[in-house]
């Protein structure tokens, strides 16, 4: 039986739902991509999403998911509620997550938990608070518990918190970046932190534009399902440096952007093929 051919060319990201194992293409030059494989000279989708199609460049973009952590993984969450000796923290995964007070560096002392700490929980971290932390283990039956005993993991204050999909950011070796006098952590349930390298230094208008500039690239990279790398951010920044802030979102800059992070995503991919 000859095998049913999409026509690849009508097939949209926002109209175009495929199955595993639904065909995308039998396009000779066609190449496949992250979420599709390839059986013969067909490439077929290996997960449910959206197709995404670059040049000969084919995708398929898993369907937004809840964050599911694994140990070691750098998240951002808030603070939700204390009870039992335990910061319940809302970190937007399939469960909410717990800081146990034992789980935390106090004023830099590094001993048992004593019956005042519980009564002072509040004083370190509120309902409310933003902060970054380690997942110190996973569990189907109690969820995920983190840990802030490093100094980089800690409460969040003082800068911009940009939401993406979780999908667009892959582990890498730090997610605690610093880069044109910013301060970047790039948290893997999807969120990115921006804050000034020295917090205690006066918020220049030259530091907010930067600030200000990142984040509308960040924003731009998301509608555009690129993945979201540090270097690639700081490439982008490079790259746009005639444009301000405010201009990046101008419908001609963005649509530019989006081409050249798509480009650039491709040309990565091909080079890993050869």
């Amino acid at each position: 039986m000859e095998e049913e051919r999409v026509e690849v060319e009508t097939l949209t990201t926002s109209q175009t739902l495929l199955l595993p194992g639904s065909f995308i293409t039998n396009e000779p030059s066609a190449h496949a991509g992250r979420g599709t494989y390839k059986e013969g000279d067909s490439i077929y989708s290996a997960l449910v999403g959206h197709l995404v199609k670059t040049n000969k460049f084919f995708s398929v973009e898993p369907l937004k998911s809840r964050f599911s952590g694994v140990a070691g993984d750098v998240v951002i969450g808030r603070v939700v509620q204390i009870l039992n000796k335990k910061w319940l923290i809302d970190i937007e995964g399939a469960q909410r997550a717990s800081l146990n007070i034992n789980a935390v560096r106090l004023e830099d002392i590094q001993r048992r938990k004593t019956e005042e700490d519980e009564q002072r929980m509040r004083e370190f971290l509120a309902e409310g608070d933003l902060l970054v932390a380690e997942v110190k283990d996973a569990s189907p039956d109690h969820g995920l518990g983190l840990h802030i005993r490093d100094e980089k993991y800690r409460r969040l204050s003082g800068g911009l918190l940009v939401p993406v999909n979780n999908c667009l950011i892959r582990k890498m070796k730090s997610h605690f970046v610093d880069r044109h006098g910013v301060q970047f952590i790039f948290a893997l349930n999807g969120f990115i932190w921006l804050a000034p390298k020295d917090p205690l230094a006066e918020l220049t208008p030259e530091t907010f534009e930067t600030l200000a500039k990142f984040r509308n690239l960040i924003l731009i990279l998301n509608q555009a399902k690129v993945n979201i790398s540090p270097q690639f951010l700081f490439d982008l920044f490079t790259q746009t440096a005639q444009n301000k802030a405010k201009d990046l979102l101008l419908r001609p800059n963005r649509d530019a952007i989006i081409n050249l992070a798509k480009n650039a995503a491709l040309a990565r991919h091909l080079t890993k093929v050869e």
